[in-house]
């Protein structure tokens, strides 16, 4: 019944966003109040708003303890690029990788700009959970943090959240954030 809920609620956010967009005239899409309007344009527009251009990838190791052998998995990602700016200073990213039949590594990153120096800020926060499955809801495990990326600038963020409920379980996490012109 839940998950009917859960359904039901994102349906009917999809068509009032489908009536959103309906009744706003986008500028760049040729059906609203510009119509000749070229990609140049919004480059020219991005750049000219103090925007920035993010690039990130990593790679998550997962040990798995267990009392006979441990388990290791290794898993790497690379998000499409994304713009940040004065216009929209906030992205919001996951990764989620599920690892060993009971393990599931949860990373929420939030890239923050800041307008004088266009440097970025990115604040993270990891969950570990582990249990039964990997779609357990025990948390055994977090951390959190953050880190500036300075303008044109590429910066490693490392950090480790260890299973502190039951000890043995970890996941290292490296990413790699570049912040760059448009």
């Amino acid at each position: 019944m839940k998950q009917f809920f859960s359904s039901l609620i994102l349906l009917v956010g999809f068509f009032c966003g489908l009536l959103h967009a309906a009744a706003v005239p986008n500028p760049y899409n040729g059906h609203g109040l510009v119509s000749n309007v070229t990609e140049r344009d919004i480059a020219v527009e991005r750049r000219a708003s103090g925007g920035r251009l993010i690039n990130v990838s990593g790679w998550m190791q997962i040990k798995d303890d267990e009392p006979f052998s441990d388990d290791y998995f290794t898993h790497t990602t690379s998000f499409p690029a994304f713009h940040v700016s004065s216009g929209v200073p906030t992205v919001y990213k996951q990764w989620v990788v599920r690892a060993g039949g009971e393990i599931r590594v949860e990373l929420d990153l939030t890239f923050n700009y800041q307008a004088g120096t266009e440097a970025i800020k990115v604040d993270y926060k990891t969950r570990l959970y582990e249990g039964t499955s990997e779609n357990t809801g025990d948390l055994d495990g977090s951390i959190a943090g953050s880190a500036t990326v300075s303008r044109n600038a590429n910066r490693q963020i490392a950090f480790t959240v260890h299973n502190t409920a039951e000890g043995g379980d970890w996941a290292q996490i490296s990413l790699n954030v570049f912040n760059g012109n448009l």
